[in-house]
């Protein structure tokens, strides 16, 4: 958690992590003119500890309709990488798991990964469609379907097309995907978070 204050105040369980950091882009921009505001972090003293190098998780997209079942959706690598090689990189999530999706969260208890189906431009929804959230094992490279917000929740995220008819077919196919363009931002989810 990123706080400004002139004098902060821990809430009790916390210890401070950061302390007396200097004014930063980030502070002055977004938090407005405080008296000589100082910018830190507070952690419960159980998170203190997250050793060598925490692992890290990205989506990545993929053309066409999601069904090579070959290509990462969702990959971690340790965050040393030096992006040099793809040594260090590990699918745990496949085009055919996901589809295209955006949102990462992460249970730290438990060690899996939450992800939510995102609209994008010539990247198909996965078998959940376009209000699916997933949940993936990165130890066993598993994906589940958690919940459909629609179906299941009656959260109404929007409708779309399927990846047939949006004229999405392989990899390497041509598409132009003309319904979708002007819907992204506007239908389904963005990012998610899990506490």
């Amino acid at each position: 958690m990123l706080f400004a204050s002139s004098s902060p105040v821990f809430p009790r369980g916390y210890s401070q992590v950061y302390q007396e950091i200097k004014v930063s882009r980030l502070c002055s921009s977004t938090l407005g003119q405080l008296a000589q505001p100082t910018c830190f972090a507070v952690v419960s003293p159980s998170d203190d500890a997250c050793g060598g190098y925490p692992e890290v998780a990205v989506p990545c997209f993929v053309n066409g309709d999601q069904s090579t079942g070959t290509m990462d959706t969702l990959v971690t690598f340790p965050s040393n990488h030096n992006g040099i090689t793809q040594d260090d990189k590990n699918m745990v999530a496949m085009d055919t798991d996901t589809g295209a999706v955006w949102g990462l969260a992460f249970e730290r208890f438990t060690g899996l990964i939450w992800s939510s189906a995102y609209v994008k431009r010539h990247s198909g929804f996965g078998p959940g469609g376009i209000s699916a959230i997933y949940i993936t094992d990165p130890v066993a490279m598993t994906t589940t379907l958690f919940v459909d917000v629609n179906a299941t929740l009656g959260i109404d995220v929007g409708s779309a097309p399927s990846n047939a008819d949006r004229g999405l077919a392989g990899l390497t196919d041509a598409n132009h995907d003309d319904w979708i363009y002007t819907q992204v931002t506007k239908l389904g989810m963005g990012d998610i978070d899990y506490d």
